[in-house]
């Protein structure tokens, strides 16, 4: 390999290197720097415009993926703290299949235990901590502790 096609590679290997460890005397260690000299040049590569642009671009497409887990953390709650107990179960008052129940219910649901009983078949429902789920919303929110107008 040519000298300019190694710098390369070891530059590559410390971007990598660096989103996974944020320092950069580690980071250019483990991208194949001499270790005595490993602290100078990990400053002067973060200095470089073409290293800090794809630092920058990881940061992005982290940060990116960090909200779409959040979004779907926060939908995942919305779904527990507005679930209603009633579309559990058909009108008649039989516990639905879990096929049956439309996503956001079956998304709540902690448990169900169907057993025989002496009289029938007893069926135990629980949802996931509704209280939990709003207190968790309520905070996300800034709701907590605002007095309504």
């Amino acid at each position: 390999m040519s000298r300019h096609g190694d710098h390369a590679a070891r530059r590559a290997r410390f971007i990598a290197e660096f989103a996974r460890d944020p320092n950069a005397e580690r980071a250019a260690r483990r991208a194949g720097y001499a270790t005595r000299s490993a602290r100078q040049i990990g400053c002067w590569l973060l200095k470089q415009p073409d290293v800090a642009a794809a630092l920058a671009a990881q940061e992005d497409r982290r940060l990116g993926q960090s909200e779409a887990i959040a979004d779907r953390v926060l939908r995942e709650a919305a779904r527990i703290a507005f679930a209603d107990m009633r579309r559990v179960f058909t009108p008649e008052g039989r516990l639905k299949e879990l096929g049956e129940m439309d996503g956001d219910t079956a998304a709540a649901l902690r448990s169900i235990t169907a057993r025989q009983g002496r009289s029938g078949r007893v069926n135990r429902v629980r949802l996931a901590s509704k209280v939990a789920a709003l207190s968790m919303l309520c905070r996300h929110l800034a709701l907590a502790g605002r007095r309504p107008r």
